[in-house]
């Protein structure tokens, strides 16, 4: 520029990066070119191996689309499970609270003598919500089903964002002692034992054998904050000795 002037500059800056364009351009248009010729042989030897083995091609087809579906079918599943967030109405504020022990393994599962000491020095800063995930035996008339139930403390489904069809939620009240036993029920349990009756709330089911009043039914598909858990029933922690071994309150272990 300083010899030949700003337009003189300009026009061999433009040359130069034309040129280097150029040269880009050709190379991946030769790539291309490349690749479709060799797109077109393998078409080829593919059609020729068709017409001699008929059935082994049609065998190796087969083979190679289920393998393909089984990677397509698993990531689909890992998606959904292991990178799903926990709450769907607080995804990015809500966190799974695991302990490290001294031999330096790693738990997600506390006792409830454990739980009051995080309740106690979490306080203020910090929503606690607790659950615990069971098989049960539902009985509704004269008939049994089982099924997976959880047992929650604290603000449980504000926390995981489970919306209600019918009636309410469970609430922190209903987790204190000398609480009525009351459950939620999912819509796929409402729909099948129910035949969607608005007047399920105020039922009484037996849960494991213990009388529980309904009072509400959640919307949608009920699943659980812990991974592939598919839940139709939530009771608190106030009733949880109709799952929990009988010393659960004060067992650390």
């Amino acid at each position: 520029r300083g010899t030949h002037g700003s337009v003189t500059a300009a026009l061999f800056l433009l040359r130069e990066a034309a040129s280097l364009i150029g040269v880009f351009v050709a190379a991946a248009m030769s790539r291309s070119v490349r690749s479709i010729a060799m797109v077109r042989r393998d078409l080829g030897h593919a059609v020729r191996a068709v017409r001699r083995r008929p059935g082994t091609s049609l065998g190796a087809m087969l083979m190679l689309a289920a393998g393909l579906a089984a990677v397509a079918s698993a990531a689909g599943l890992a998606s959904a499970l292991l990178f799903r967030p926990i709450s769907s109405r607080h995804p990015d504020e809500v966190r799974r609270l695991a302990s490290v022990d001294r031999t330096g393994r790693t738990r997600l599962a506390f006792s409830e003598v454990e739980l009051e000491q995080i309740r106690a020095n979490l306080s203020e800063m910090a929503t606690v919500a607790t659950a615990n995930l069971q098989p049960v035996v539902l009985r509704i008339g004269d008939t049994d089903s089982q099924l997976l139930a959880e047992v929650m403390g604290g603000r449980y489904f504000e926390v995981i964002g489970l919306g209600m069809l019918l009636g309410r939620p469970l609430l922190e009240a209903d987790a204190t002692a000398g609480a009525p036993p009351l459950i939620v029920i999912s819509e796929r349990l409402w729909r099948q034992r129910f035949a969607r009756d608005p007047s399920v709330l105020g039922t009484d089911v037996r849960l494991n054998g213990r009388a529980f009043t309904i009072v509400g039914v959640t919307a949608g598909t009920s699943t659980s904050s812990l991974l592939g858990g598919s839940v139709d029933a939530w009771i608190t922690l106030a009733h949880a000795d109709a799952m929990l071994d009988r010393n659960w309150r004060t067992n650390p272990d």
